[in-house]
């Protein structure tokens, strides 16, 4: 079938027709579901009062019936996103593209319809099946990140605040002119990864953190930066710009045993308010700053003492990074 699964469905005679392309092959946990909605126009004008896309999973759960115990399994929505605009007028002989990027949940029986709402129209649906599963390439498995007293050796890589690693004054992260705070610095070889980084190292900056405003994707106030290995030999800074800096805390990564945390590194994010890309315009940049398999970890103010509003959680991608709050 080539890079693309293409699956379409006819909408009538001579009227508009819906078909949707996404990315084939495996799909794993964490990573997006990403695809275009294509709206075909007939052979005259119609209208579209809807296109819906809607990520399904089969959820299997125990239930009592006669005082036995039964697995039953049912069809639940998970995401559901509207790609157009009610009344969205389909010319005839068109062609109407819409992308959308969805993430994907944990493994299981998964899959992807998109619906438009054509007055007239027989069933204009396009519905493609994934297979979603852990461990497949690209994958981030789930890992823990915990605050230890006392301060990294100079060689550490995984550190909380102080000074970074692999950063001198001529890399070091700015924003008109001012320089951003060192908050973290992962050591990405002592995460069990399913295959070994290129990248020795991936720390996150921001300006002033104790009163920033880098809670939009895409924001000026953050920088995620890798580091390679060549780097990491360079040591800790002996010159620094001034800036405001956080205290110096040992970073640990291991076994994630409590599902529910808000911080972590790998698997898919938590959002505190909403999938930001619900509804985006992809023209203004996210599809370059959230892309598949992009996100890297969350963390709040338990991890790095710095203020994400209320109960809030910042989240890593390796373009952009940004928070929310309740």
């Amino acid at each position: 079938m080539g890079l693309f699964d293409k699956m379409k469905t006819a909408v009538g005679i001579g009227g508009a027709k819906v078909s949707m392309s996404i990315e084939g092959g495996n799909h794993q946990e964490g990573a997006f579901a990403i695809g275009t909605v294509v709206v075909k126009g007939g052979k005259a004008d119609q209208v579209c009062d809807g296109l819906i896309v809607e990520l399904k999973q089969w959820i299997e759960r125990e239930v009592e019936e006669n005082g036995e115990t039964k697995k039953v399994s049912s069809k639940e929505t998970l995401v559901m996103k509207n790609l157009a605009p009610n009344g969205f007028a389909i010319k005839a002989g068109s062609d109407n593209a819409f992308q959308f990027r969805i993430y994907l949940p944990s493994e299981g029986k998964t899959e992807i319809e998109a619906a438009a709402d054509i007055p007239g129209a027989l069933d204009p649906k396009a519905t493609a099946k994934l297979d979603v599963g852990p461990g497949r390439q690209g994958f981030l498995p789930r890992t823990a990140l915990k605050r230890l007293e006392g301060t990294p050796a100079a060689t550490e890589v995984n550190r909380i605040g102080g000074k970074p690693i692999g950063i001198d004054h001529k890399s070091w992260p700015m924003h008109e002119g001012k320089a951003m705070t060192h908050l973290l610095t992962i050591d990405l070889h002592t995460l069990d990864l399913p295959f070994v980084p290129k990248n020795r190292g991936l720390a996150v900056f921001c300006l002033n953190p104790d009163n920033n405003e880098a809670h939009a994707a895409n924001s000026p106030y953050t920088r995620v930066v890798l580091i390679s290995p060549h780097d990491i030999k360079r040591g800790e800074p002996e010159q620094m710009p001034e800036h405001p800096m956080l205290a110096a805390s040992r970073l640990e990564t291991g076994p994630l045993n409590a599902q529910e945390t808000s911080t972590y590194f790998g698997g898919v994010p938590k959002w505190v308010q909403g999938d930001p890309t619900d509804g985006a315009d992809f023209t203004e940049g996210l599809s370059d700053a959230i892309e598949r398999g992009g996100f890297y970890c969350q963390f709040d103010e338990n991890l790095v003492p710095m203020n994400l509003g209320d109960a809030g959680v910042m989240y890593v991608f390796e373009r952009t990074a940004f928070w929310q709050c309740h």
